[in-house]
């Protein structure tokens, strides 16, 4: 009876271990994705503080992709940041490089895993996207944004993703229409941006640009 009920104890205590370290991950993840969009709205102070919570992040949890390809993100927000041309360039070279490695780290079970309600492997993706479409144009991400879109519209994931990052995908694929010039492609994925996306800055910037069109 004793050892059943130390053992009862000692399973207790591992759960209670296992869901306090999550819980701690995931508010840390939160924490630094909201520092991560102040850098994105062009808050410059929150840069470097973003590469150094999403490094954090990517350090203790090896097998979150999702926590390198912000960090590969954060470091080409520094690029934008930086004044000198070769600074500029270092930083968007190692950022380019995470994002990669993320990529290639997605794994079937991360279309199911989810962060704060959002598919990892989804996510992921739209952080890369988002980075392909923001670089210059001489380091040829232009393509590998385009096949990575078709990647994510053909992934079984994409139909569960959430709202928001489903519009921002779509928001995405907008952009990439509007870069090769294809108007009307264009104005349908800023509609179907549009019926997804909540109120906020994003569908803000859908809802101009869709009046752009017009």
């Amino acid at each position: 009876m004793k050892k059943q009920i130390s053992l009862l104890i000692t399973l207790f205590l591992i759960f209670f271990t296992v869901s306090d370290g999550h819980a701690t991950e995931l508010q840390s993840f939160i924490d630094a994705q909201a520092i991560f969009e102040k850098s994105l709205a062009g808050d410059q102070n929150a840069t470097q503080f973003a590469i150094e919570q999403f490094d954090h992040l990517a350090k203790n949890y090896p097998d979150q992709p999702l926590y390198s390809a912000y960090l590969g993100s954060a470091y080409t927000l520094k690029a934008r940041d930086a004044w000198m041309p070769w600074t500029r360039l270092k930083y968007v070279e190692k950022g380019l490089e995470l994002i990669d490695t993320a990529l290639l780290n997605l794994r079937p079970k991360h279309d199911k895993m989810r962060l704060r309600d959002s598919i990892v492997s989804m996510e992921t993706r739209l952080v890369a996207l988002s980075t392909f479409l923001q670089v210059p144009s001489f380091l040829n991400r232009l393509q590998t944004a385009k096949d990575l879109l078709t990647e994510t519209f053909d992934s079984s994931a994409f139909a569960q993703a959430n709202p928001e990052v489903k519009g921002r995908i779509y928001l995405r694929a907008a952009e990439l229409a509007d870069k090769e010039g294809k108007t009307q492609i264009k104005g349908d994925y800023l509609q179907k941006a549009l019926n997804e996306l909540p109120e906020g800055r994003f569908r803000d910037k859908a809802e101009k640009d869709l009046a752009g069109q017009e």
